[in-house]
């Protein structure tokens, strides 16, 4: 059970996620709460070896899995999910930074740049939030930059997995920012939670074997 191919893993995600998907078409509040969760559950199972590197990816994935429920229980508790989702991206970070520490000064001026950029094209809409979105998104670009620097020269398969899920973990986290301080975006729950899945998944499929 500790292997991402595990097929009891994956039947049991992705019925999840499809019921969770068939929640948001039917405005089905409790499937969506009982199944949205269960995707990243499997992660954190398929984690496998009990490494350094992977214990920081379980908290993580248990940030956010907490972050999941609290996004989904009521806009009420949006800052109270994002707090969750800012600490996952914390664990990822550490995680990285367990690979290495190389520099890669380029990976982090140009992810610094998209997060200065996001701010303040949010900032009209922000309020309140601007402090809080803020963090959040120096939080994310330093976990983009440290998945950058685990590309390396070549690239592994398990830096290129680490990268890709941190770059669609950030696509997520940019949708629901657009769509929430910005302007709605039409049928934007689907993308934004797909986007999610698979970053999350990238960056669990980079565990250690």
């Amino acid at each position: 059970m500790g292997q991402l191919h595990s097929r009891p893993l994956w039947i049991v995600g992705g019925l999840a996620a499809l019921g969770f998907i068939a929640g948001i078409v039917a405005d089905a509040y409790w499937l969506r709460m009982l199944c949205k969760p269960l995707p990243v559950i499997m992660m954190i199972v398929a984690c496998g070896a009990k490494t350094p590197y992977n214990r920081q990816l379980r908290r993580g994935l248990v940030a956010c899995v907490i972050g999941d429920v609290l996004l989904e229980v009521s806009p009420s508790t949006f800052t109270a999910g994002l707090v969750a989702f800012l600490i996952g991206h914390v664990f990822y970070i550490i995680a990285y930074l367990k690979r290495t520490r190389r520099p890669a000064p380029l990976w982090g001026l140009g992810f610094a740049g998209y997060g200065l950029s996001m701010v303040m094209f949010l900032r009209p809409g922000l309020g309140a939030m601007l402090v809080p979105v803020t963090l959040y998104t120096v939080a994310i670009c330093v976990m983009l930059w440290r998945a950058g620097a685990l590309l390396g020269r070549p690239p592994t398969a398990l830096g290129r997995f680490a990268f890709l899920g941190a770059v669609a973990f950030a696509a997520s986290d940019s949708l629901i920012a657009l769509n929430k301080f910005h302007e709605p975006i039409a049928l934007v729950r689907y993308p934004i939670i797909v986007l999610y899945w698979l970053g999350q998944l990238g960056i669990t499929a980079s565990r250690d074997r």
